[in-house]
């Protein structure tokens, strides 16, 4: 998301609580986006006067919300996720073989990283992480109070559009060491830089 008269950018990270953020600004959901592609868009220049911000999720919880929602999509009667992932599999093998498939028609940059490191979203095309402000899907409201503080509009209360949409067990009742393993080898940078762990 982009607002031009506000100097304002959000990186809609997929399964981080971005919708709400959208809905909030701009009434739907917008595609998600990257840093790289408001960096070709702007220049780094331009984008360095733009007031960034994005939302992340700890990487085995946002791995369960990723697979619940592609099989919502398959349940939907999706076509183009459907040929993408087929339809055999549970989540063991999601993590296993599906966790690289692309059907999203995304932009140039994010249709890649969906189930990538979150990392990737945030760093411009010298490797450098280029954002302002980082929320955590943990605690959503109160980090976007902050942004709201930081750029000068009220705080409100995010819609949640999503929140429920697609229930499921704690996201730690998924994975056995296998599985888990793959995630923390997946997304070590994220680990390593956000502080996540597992089942924290």
């Amino acid at each position: 998301m982009i607002d031009h008269q506000n100097k304002i950018i959000f990186i809609h990270i997929n399964k981080c609580g971005g919708t709400s953020v959208d809905m909030l600004f701009t009434g739907r959901m917008q595609k998600h986006s990257c840093i790289r592609d408001y960096e070709d868009q702007l220049g780094s220049q331009q984008l360095n006067q733009y007031f960034k911000f994005t939302t992340v999720r700890n990487p085995w919880g946002k791995a369960v919300s990723y697979y619940h929602w592609i099989r919502s999509q398959i349940n939907a009667g999706k076509q183009n996720v459907i040929r993408a992932y087929g339809t055999d599999w549970d989540f063991k093998k999601f993590i296993k073989t599906k966790l690289d498939v692309r059907c999203a028609g995304g932009t140039k940059y994010a249709d890649a990283w969906l189930a990538c490191n979150q990392l990737n979203w945030i760093k411009n095309s010298k490797n450098q992480i280029c954002i302002d402000y980082i929320c955590r899907f943990e605690n959503l409201q109160q980090d976007f109070n902050t942004v709201c503080d930081k750029i000068g509009i009220p705080r409100q209360e995010l819609p949640y559009s999503n929140k429920g949409k697609y229930k499921h067990k704690h996201y730690t009742e998924y994975y056995d060491e296998e599985t888990r393993e793959i995630i923390a080898c997946r997304h070590a940078e994220d680990v390593e830089y956000f502080g996540y762990k597992f089942g924290g």
